[in-house]
């Protein structure tokens, strides 16, 4: 159904998405009185199964070379899930229930988990702008510690790596150089603001501090990477204009400064 290529049907599904996790919420509140214990118990673990399911069916929407409807359906979806509130580690500031919904479950589903903040993190180089706009809101409602421990770690690791954001906007940075697309561009910004929503406002008293951790560091950063270019002479004819995302890194001011 995820498939449809019809906006205004997939508008239409996710309506119904919405009222199906209203259900499933309703059936798992924390102040249900009407039911024997083990009737409880045996709800509670029907209608878990039942969102795990759903929840494996989402993701799997979400892996790359799907096709456009089934991403932004998937991630439109996936934050009506979110914004229930049924992961407790959410910011009650993201729920977006209406007046009296806001109840709490009797237990709370793992969502941010690091295969889906991957997952996310890879539609940022989506060719559609919805897609990438989408997951990086889905990325800002990810709890920090998982956000900057992140993407699926390997065992050559050190026991302490740097985030794995920071890999992936390594990445991001060498595509848009090598392509000069305007959607690669973006991705850049966007890896950028979204290290940087996460950043603290002031300096740690730590002696070693890596530049992703605070929101001057990250801002101080953006600009010497464009000194460094800019600088260079004949700069406008130079291969190294053309090879730096200069327009990621302006983008990423923008969004520094919204």
């Amino acid at each position: 159904m995820h498939a449809e290529s019809d906006a205004y049907s997939r508008g239409e599904i996710l309506s119904l998405t919405r009222k199906f996790i209203t259900r499933i919420k309703g059936g798992v509140l924390e102040d249900q009185s009407e039911f024997t214990q083990a009737g409880k118990f045996a709800q509670d673990a029907k209608t878990r199964a039942l969102l795990d399911a759903y929840l494996s069916f989402l993701k799997t929407d979400l892996r790359p070379g799907v096709s456009y409807p089934r991403h932004i359906t998937a991630l439109k979806a996936l934050m009506l899930v979110l914004e229930s509130g049924m992961d407790s580690r959410i910011v009650r500031t993201h729920l977006r229930n209406k007046p009296g919904e806001n109840n709490q479950c009797k237990f709370s589903v793992e969502i941010f988990q690091p295969s889906l903040l991957r997952s996310l993190v890879d539609l940022l180089l989506d060719a559609y702008e919805d897609v990438r706009s989408t997951s990086l809101t889905i990325l800002k409602m990810f709890p920090r510690e998982i956000l900057m421990s992140g993407l699926l770690q390997t065992k050559d690791q050190p026991s302490y790596p740097l985030p794995r954001l920071t890999d992936a906007l390594s990445r991001a940075e060498e595509l848009a150089s090598n392509t000069s697309r305007a959607d690669h561009a973006d991705t850049v910004a966007r890896l950028y603001h979204l290290l940087f929503s996460t950043a603290i406002t002031s300096r740690s008293d730590k002696p070693e501090i890596g530049w992703w951790e605070t929101k001057a560091e990250i801002v101080d950063t953006i600009l010497r990477k464009l000194e460094e270019k800019l600088s260079l002479p004949d700069v406008l004819f130079s291969s190294s204009m053309r090879d730096a995302p200069l327009h990621g890194l302006l983008s990423a001011l923008r969004y520094a400064s919204a």
